[in-house]
């Protein structure tokens, strides 16, 4: 049997404890019968352009050390 997805972390590692839905990997637990939609919203980091940085064509992701980076 497969089990939704976890609403925070997007795992589909979950498993059932009784009437809830379990998270192995970030521990959110959750109604079966309850709506997924009210799931804490994902965050998502952006550079001073709107980009979601730090991945290169090619190369993947990277990493940014703070002493090269501009303060805003």
């Amino acid at each position: 049997m497969r089990f939704p997805p976890c609403p925070t972390c997007q795992t589909t590692l979950t498993y059932t404890d009784g009437e809830l839905l379990i998270c192995p990997e970030c521990g959110h637990e959750w109604s079966a019968s309850a709506p997924t939609e009210n799931a804490e919203p994902v965050t998502v980091w952006k550079d001073a352009v709107g980009n979601v940085h730090c991945k290169v064509d090619g190369v993947g992701a990277m990493q940014l050390k703070s002493s090269v980076v501009k303060k805003a």
